[in-house]
C-alpha cells in the first residue's frame, strides 16, 4: 500500500500485550480503501515511516511526539527516571529533550508511550545538543537486538 504524502491515515491498536512488546492493529486511509496490518510496534513504525515524506536529512523520520519515560545514569553518576516528550523518531533513532546531563555514548533504557505500547528499549546517546533552555537536546540510536 502506498499512500500519498497528502493522504490522511488512522491507526487503529486492536491488542496490545506490554510485557512481549505486542501491539496488533491497522493503518488505514481515512476512506477504509487501503489498509495494512501490524503485529509489532516496529511493525507499525516501519509502515509509518515507509509513508513519511522525505528529505535529505530527515529520511525516515515521524515527527510524532511519543511520550517517553528514560532511566540512565547523568554525567554526576546519579541514576535518574524522568518523563518527557520525544520530538522525532525513525526506526533507528529518536530525538528527545532531557533535564538530567549526559554525554556521547551513554546507555539509556526508554519506555516509549507507556500507556499504550509500552515499547521497552535500550539506546546509545549519538550527539548532545548545546543547551538552549533548561532541557538539552538529545539524539538517540537504538539497540534493538534481534529485529
Amino acid at each position: 500500500m502506498n499512500l500519498d504524502e497528502k493522504d490522511n491515515y488512522i491507526v487503529k491498536i486492536y491488542n496490545r500485550d506490554a510485557e512481549i512488546g505486542r501491539l496488533v492493529g491497522v493503518v488505514e486511509d481515512v476512506q477504509g480503501k487501503r489498509r495494512r496490518l501490524f503485529q509489532a510496534p516496529e511493525h507499525l513504525l516501519s509502515f509509518l515511516w515507509e509513508y513519511a515524506p522525505c528529505d535529505r536529512r530527515l529520511c525516515g523520520r515521524l515527527h510524532l511526539r511519543l511520550p517517553v519515560q528514560v532511566k540512565g545514569v547523568n554525567t554526576d553518576g546519579r541514576v535518574f527516571a524522568e518523563d518527557t516528550t520525544i520530538k522525532d523518531i525513525s526506526t533507528r533513532g529518536a530525538y528527545l529533550f532531557l533535564k538530567n546531563r549526559m554525554s556521547e555514548d551513554d546507555e539509556l533504557r526508554l519506555l516509549i508511550d507507556p500507556d499504550n505500547s509500552a515499547l521497552d528499549v535500550r539506546a546509545r546517546i549519538a550527539r548532545v545538543e548545546a543547551a538552549t533552555r533548561p532541557s538539552i537536546g538529545v539524539g538517540v540510536r537504538f539497540e534493538l537486538k534481534g529485529l
